[in-house]
C-alpha cells in the first residue's frame, strides 16, 4: 500500500504519469475491495479518499464526500480533522472553475459546511466574498483577501472579530 507520504510525493492529479496513475488505480481497486470486507475500517476509508483525491478528484467528488462522512462516524475523536480536510477538498475543487471564469468580483463559498479556509491566496483579487452559513469558528487566512470590500460571515460559529480582519484595509461591508 502507498503511504500518505507516497501520495504527497506523487503530486497533483494532472501531473500523474501513466505508470503512476496505473499504480494508484491498482491500489485504489485493492483498497475498495478491502472496504467491501471491512466497511467501517477508517484506514481503508482514509486511504481510498487520498487515492481518489490524487487520481481524479473531479470524477470522484461524491465518493470522496462519502469517505469523509464514513471517517467521521468511524473515528469521532478526529471528526474536526476530517471536517477540516473536507473543507480543503471543497476549496481545492472550486479553484479551477473560479480561476477559469476570470470574474473576480464575487467568491461564493456559502453553504458548503466549511470549517476552515484554505488557499485564500488564490482569492486575493476578489472584491466580494460570501462565506455565509458555514461552520467557520475562526478567520485564519482571511487576511489574504487583500482587495475584499464586502465580506459576509453570517451563519458561522464565530464568536469574536479577530485581528486578521484589520488587514482588510479595503473592507467596507462586514456582515
Amino acid at each position: 500500500c502507498l503511504s500518505t507520504a507516497d501520495l504527497e510525493e506523487i503530486g497533483p492529479a494532472d501531473s500523474l504519469t501513466a505508470a503512476k496513475s496505473s499504480v494508484l488505480h491498482t491500489q485504489c481497486e485493492s483498497i475498495c475491495e478491502l472496504l467491501g470486507l471491512e466497511p467501517d475500517n477508517k484506514w481503508c476509508h482514509l486511504t481510498a479518499l487520498k487515492l481518489r483525491w490524487a487520481i481524479n478528484p473531479d470524477a470522484s467528488a461524491a465518493k470522496i464526500t462519502e469517505h469523509f462522512s464514513a471517517l467521521e462516524k468511524a473515528d469521532p475523536y478526529r471528526k474536526v480533522c476530517y471536517q477540516d480536510m473536507r473543507s480543503k477538498f471543497l476549496v481545492e475543487m472550486g479553484i479551477p472553475s473560479f480561476l477559469k471564469k476570470r470574474d473576480f468580483s464575487l467568491l461564493n463559498l456559502a453553504d458548503l459546511g466549511l470549517t476552515r479556509l484554505y488557499h485564500t491566496h488564490f482569492f486575493s483579487a476578489v472584491s466580494r466574498v460570501d462565506l455565509s452559513n458555514n461552520r467557520l469558528s475562526n478567520m485564519h487566512g482571511i487576511a489574504l483577501l487583500i482587495t475584499c470590500q464586502e465580506l459576509n460571515l453570517n451563519g458561522n460559529l464565530l464568536t469574536e472579530v479577530e485581528e486578521d480582519i484589520l488587514c482588510l484595509i479595503q473592507l467596507r461591508v462586514l456582515s
